[in-house]
C-alpha cells in the first residue's frame, strides 16, 4: 500500500520517532512494541535500537524486516502501539 504512514496521525507519528530515538524509555521486557493496520503486530528490541539496528520482528511469524531509519519503518506502514 503505497503512503501506508497515511493511515497513523502525525501525533502518533511522532510519538514513534520519539520512542525510537528516546532510548531511555523503560519497557519491561525490552521491547518497543509496533502496529501495522495491514501487517499485523511486530517488536523491535530495545538493546538493537541502542546499537543502532531498526528491524521489527513480527509477533505471529517471527519474520524479522530492516529498515534504514524511522521514516522508512513509517512508510511501511508501521506505528508504535
Amino acid at each position: 500500500m503505497e503512503n501506508e504512514n497515511k493511515t497513523w496521525s502525525e501525533g502518533l507519528q511522532q510519538q514513534t520517532r520519539d520512542a525510537i530515538s528516546e532510548l531511555g524509555v523503560f519497557t519491561p521486557d525490552g521491547r518497543l512494541h509496533f502496529k501495522n493496520r495491514g501487517k499485523g503486530y511486530a517488536f523491535a528490541a530495545v538493546l538493537d535500537l541502542y546499537h543502532g539496528k531498526l528491524s521489527l520482528t513480527d509477533k505471529e511469524t517471527g519474520e524479522v524486516v530492516e529498515f534504514g531509519n524511522v521514516d522508512e519503518l513509517l512508510a511501511a506502514g508501521w506505528a508504535i502501539d
